[in-house]
């Protein structure tokens, strides 16, 4: 084989791995890209369905101290009440159907079932809406609890970083590993050549 075929394969090899290598750092890239959207994707949003349904979650609890201190509905107080359930309920509606999975959800869904159970009982029962031991011992209880089960869901994605870094920095690696072996490659090519040329020109010069 002649020295002009063996540079000729030795060029089409070395434009083969770096077409190849630039192939999969690019998919690689892609890769890493859509993690790093998934994640702000995904804290972005948790906080707004969160902050939606503590907005929600609080114009329910005002309606109800306005009917405990007022003794009754002078004030519209079960209008406010009932659309702040159903603003509650479409927002968790609407974030049950984006996430597509319950599961995230669950703790919320567990929390605001105990929580209108508690209302809907005290308001089915015979005592009187301004009963201060039911708002103290029971309905405390479960507005913190259901508080407590957004704010949890709201900070999720953010208790979940080291995990997630972990995942973005096996992207990273694979992202330039493709790149290291083609230096590496590129390397040994250039050696090939070094040594053809010396073989075949400059020794027989010399």
């Amino acid at each position: 084989m002649g020295i002009r075929k063996r540079i000729f394969i030795g060029f089409i090899s070395l434009a083969m791995v770096l077409f190849f290598a630039g192939a999969i750092a690019m998919s690689e890239l892609g890769r890493l890209r859509g993690t790093v959207h998934n994640i702000v994707e995904t804290s972005t949003r948790s906080t707004e369905y969160a902050k939606l349904m503590l907005n929600a979650l609080q114009e329910q609890n005002s309606a109800i101290l306005r009917m405990m201190f007022s003794g009754g509905d002078m004030d519209g107080s079960s209008q406010q009440y009932l659309k702040g359930v159903e603003d509650f309920n479409g927002v968790l509606l609407e974030a049950t159907e984006t996430v597509g999975n319950r599961v995230e959800l669950d703790a919320i869904y567990s929390a605001n079932d105990a929580f209108r159970k508690v209302i809907e009982e005290h308001i089915a029962s015979v005592n009187e809406n301004n009963d201060p031991q039911w708002f103290l011992n029971m309905y405390m209880k479960a507005y913190y609890d259901l508080d407590t089960a957004i704010k949890d869901y709201m900070t999720a994605p953010q208790n979940s970083i080291a995990v997630r870094t972990v995942l973005l920095e096996e992207n990273v690696y694979r992202t330039i590993t493709p790149s290291i072996l083609t230096l590496l490659v590129a390397f040994l090519i250039v050696l090939m050549f070094y040594y053809f040329l010396d073989l075949y020109f400059l020794r027989p010069v010399l």
